[in-house]
């Protein structure tokens, strides 16, 4: 592959990343979001590690434009987001084959589930054991709307993906 046909390559990756950025200003559900998704999504596609940066810059501006306050609570969500995508790359590693993405998504899911329960926590002190047990637990039930926001945004993502990419407008691959 080229480098022209790799940046096309990355611009799609990062420019579907902000869509589906964007779809967070839309009235939504707490626990359908599409931060799991768009972080298994980067950690697939964007090689270079700095690019996640781009998404994360998303998240905040967005999260911002919102009016969500950034806080301690929100950076946990974030570093979550770079873990995530560190788990995209390990579990994916380049092979974006249906069965992998299915795999990877429910372990994306819980990250992600887990991630929201201690940002919860950190943004309601004191942090203490059994707070934390009780945070799990009061938490459990989201659990299953995370992997159906998940699932939906990652089938967004990687569907939209896998599409645009063969289309000659969008992706080159030049013959061999």
């Amino acid at each position: 592959m080229g480098r022209a046909a790799r940046f096309r390559e990355h611009h799609l990756v990062l420019c579907l990343l902000v869509a589906a950025g964007l779809l967070r200003l839309w009235p939504h559900p707490a626990a359908i979001a599409p931060i799991g998704a768009m972080a298994l999504f980067s950690g697939a596609y964007l090689q270079r590690v700095w690019l996640w940066l781009i998404p994360l810059v998303v998240l905040l501006v967005i999260d911002w434009m919102d009016g969500r306050g950034v806080g301690l609570a929100t950076a946990a969500i974030y570093l979550g987001f770079v873990g995530i995508a560190l788990l995209g790359r390990w579990l994916l590693n380049g092979n974006d084959s249906n069965r992998r993405i299915g795999a990877a998504l429910p372990v994306a899911a819980f990250a992600c589930w887990l991630t929201a329960t201690l940002a919860a926590l950190l943004a309601t002190p004191p942090l203490t054991y059994p707070a934390l047990w009780q945070a799990v637990a009061e938490s459990f039930p989201t659990l299953t709307w995370h992997l159906l926001g998940n699932g939906l945004y990652a089938l967004l993502l990687f569907g939209s993906y896998k599409l645009l990419r063969e289309a000659p407008f969008v992706y080159y691959t030049p013959q061999s």
